[in-house]
């Protein structure tokens, strides 16, 4: 988030106990780690964008009014922002504005809670809704298409090994994009039947309470995730690469980059876009599809809804439904071999 929106619990007053200064710096940040690092970005680069808007209209951004919120929302509407994002970024400004103390030591009233910014959004979910325009969705990357394009990936180079262990891996572990970017080599923990992956903190388990994923050997050696990953991992031993993130960087000449930190979320997803496009995979495909083909290949094979939903680690089940509603539809259809 910007400077300004640094949480500051008291002022910075000679008088003031050092313990209170101490708990104050502390109370600033465990604020700043409320939200995970994904969110951060999104939420610091929304509000960028609207103190940018207010500074260029000669508006105030801290506090602002919710006809400036309400103005902002308006123009990227019109600018053809999808309800879903428009969401997002009136969520970065209430962080902002909560997150921030006011000369009396009091947080800013946040202006997504004025009637006016509300009445705004919702004639906008209603106008996008009568236009037709629905939420875009990330195709799934079922079984079926994982073969075609797993098969694509020459594995000759160093660079080919870590993707396939990446898209086979996203796929079996039904992983979000963010957990496979912060695995760590320590994380992975090999057992008789396949491999186990810790996940400390992910945005199902918010408060770190710690998740376990497993991901079985395939029959088909080329199909295999846990293959797959063994593969990687021994070249990062080679590389004396014995902890720190599991999935890195690799320079053009085919190398690990020596002093890579890791791939971001972002990275995870523009590599599962590349490999799809390679083999002429149409449709949306992010790095959610591995995810989304996971459930949908499961649950059209059969696989008990409970299970899934566990190996997805959703916390309702009607999350996990959604992957399965517009495929029930098919099942049993009373006009199948009528021609």
């Amino acid at each position: 988030m910007a400077t300004r929106g640094e949480v500051t619990v008291f002022a910075r007053r000679s008088e003031i106990d050092p313990l209170l200064l101490g708990a104050a710096e502390s109370a600033k940040r465990y604020a700043s780690l409320a939200f995970s690092e994904g969110t951060r970005r999104v939420y610091a680069s929304a509000w960028k964008a609207f103190d940018d808007f207010c500074t260029e209209q000669g508006l105030q951004s801290l506090p602002a009014s919710g006809t400036t919120l309400s103005l902002w929302l308006a123009l990227l509407a019109d600018m053809g922002m999808s309800p879903r994002t428009l969401h997002v970024r009136g969520a970065a400004v209430r962080a902002m504005h909560v997150s921030t103390r006011n000369p009396d030591g009091k947080p800013y009233d946040s202006p997504t809670d004025t009637a006016e910014v509300k009445l705004v959004l919702k004639g906008i979910r209603r106008e996008s809704a009568r236009m037709g325009q629905t939420p875009e969705q990330a195709d799934p990357v079922t079984a079926d298409l994982l073969r075609t394009v797993a098969g694509g990936i020459g594995r000759g180079s160093t660079m080919g090994i870590r993707d396939a262990a990446i898209v086979l891996l996203g796929f079996a572990s039904a992983m979000r994009r963010g957990e496979i970017a912060a695995m760590r080599v320590e994380h992975v923990i090999p057992t008789d039947k396949g491999l186990l992956i810790r996940i400390p903190l992910s945005k199902g388990d918010q408060e770190g309470e710690g998740q376990a994923v497993a991901v079985p050997m395939a029959r088909d050696p080329g199909l295999c995730p846990v293959r797959a990953l063994r593969e990687w991992l021994q070249i990062l031993r080679k590389e004396n690469m014995l902890e720190g993130r599991v999935f890195r960087e690799i320079t053009t000449a085919d190398r690990i980059l020596p002093d890579s930190e890791g791939l971001t979320p972002e990275s995870i997803g523009r590599i599962v876009r590349k490999r799809a496009d390679a083999v002429g995979l149409e449709g949306r495909i992010t790095a959610h599809s591995l995810r989304a083909g996971f459930a949908t290949s499961a649950l059209l094979k059969g696989a008990p809804i409970p299970k899934v939903r566990d190996h997805l680690r959703h916390t309702d089940v009607a999350t996990t439904m959604r992957y399965f509603r517009d495929l029930e539809r098919f099942l049993d259809h009373p006009g199948e071999g009528l021609l």
